[in-house]
C-alpha cells in the first residue's frame, strides 16, 4: 500500500483523519495524549539526528561543512528544544516534549509510560534495542519503529522525511484538532497553547526552513530524490496509522 500512495495522497489522508473530530470528553482527551506523547518525543530525536549531522557537536570543534544548512537545524532546534511560556512578565523556557508533559499534568493523564521509556532509552541509547526490550503499546512501537529505521538513512532522506511528515503537516493535523477541543469546551488550557504554539511556528517559519534544508542537501545529493520521497512517503503512512490506532483504542 505504501509503494502506491505518491506524497500528495499520503498527506491527504492524514489531513482528513477521522481522529481530530472523535475527542469527545476528558477520558478520551487523556488518552489521546498518552499515545501522542511519543509522537513528541519522537520528533525531537529525528530533530537532533539532523542536528548532530549537518552541526559539529563533539569535542574538538571544526566548522560545520555547510553553514547555511547548519543555520536552519539550529534555528528549528532553538525553538524545539528551549522554547518559552509567557507567564507574566517572565519567560520560562522549555522543550516542547516537556510543555507537553505538563499539559498532560494538567489533564490528569497518565505520564509512567512515556518516563518509563525515557529511562529505557537514557540506559539504552540504541533506539532500535530499546525498542525490542520496551513493553510499549503495539501502535506506539510500530510507529517509532519506522522513525529508527529512517534515522539509519542519509542524512538527506532524514530532512526530507522531516519536512513532508512533520513540518509541512503539523499545522494542518494541529488546527483542527485545536479547534476541536475549543469547540467542545474541553479543560486543556496548556495542551491548545501548545497546539497553537506549533501552527504559528510550523506554518512559516519552521516549514519554510525545512524546505530549504532538505531541499539544498537533495541538491548536492540527486541520487537520493526518489529514497526521500518513497521514505516520507512511509513515514506519512506510519502517521496515519498511528491516529487510526488512537482513534480505535478511545471510549467508544
Amino acid at each position: 500500500m505504501e509503494e502506491k500512495l505518491g506524497l500528495k495522497d499520503a498527506r491527504e489522508q492524514l489531513v482528513d483523519h477521522s481522529l481530530y473530530h472523535a475527542i469527545e470528553g476528558p477520558l478520551d482527551l487523556r488518552r489521546f495524549t498518552e499515545i501522542h506523547v511519543f509522537a513528541v518525543w519522537d520528533f525531537m530525536s529525528l530533530l537532533k539526528s539532523l542536528q548532530r549531522d549537518l552541526t559539529t557537536v563533539s569535542v574538538p570543534w571544526v566548522p560545520a561543512k555547510d553553514p547555511e544548512t547548519a543555520r536552519l537545524i539550529n534555528e528549528l532546534v532553538l525553538a524545539e528544544e528551549t522554547d518559552f511560556i509567557q507567564e507574566g512578565t517572565h519567560r520560562r523556557y522549555l522543550s516542547h516534549f516537556e510543555w507537553y508533559l505538563e499539559a498532560m499534568a494538567e489533564l490528569g493523564a497518565d505520564t509512567a509510560p512515556i518516563r518509563h521509556w525515557m529511562q529505557t532509552v537514557q540506559q539504552d541509547p540504541s533506539f532500535g534495542h530499546a525498542l525490542k526490550n520496551a513493553n510499549l503499546e503495539p501502535g506506539v512501537a510500530h510507529f517509532l519503529q519506522t522513525t529508527s529505521d529512517i534515522l539509519d538513512e542519509p542524512v538527506a532522506v532524514r530532512a526530507a522525511v522531516f519536512h513532508h511528515s512533520r513540518e509541512s503537516l503539523i499545522p494542518q493535523m494541529f488546527l483542527p484538532i485545536a479547534t476541536h477541543f475549543k469547540q467542545k469546551g474541553l479543560p486543556c488550557k496548556m495542551l491548545i497553547e501548545y497546539l497553537e504554539r506549533h501552527i504559528e511556528l510550523d506554518s512559516t517559519d519552521h516549514s519554510l526552513a525545512s524546505e530549504a534544508m532538505f531541499s539544498r542537501l537533495l541538491e548536492a545529493t540527486p541520487d537520493l530524490e526518489e529514497r526521500a520521497k518513497s521514505l516520507s512517503v512511509r513515514a506519512l503512512v506510519a502517521r496515519r496509522d498511528f491516529w487510526t490506532y488512537i482513534l480505535e483504542s478511545l471510549e467508544p
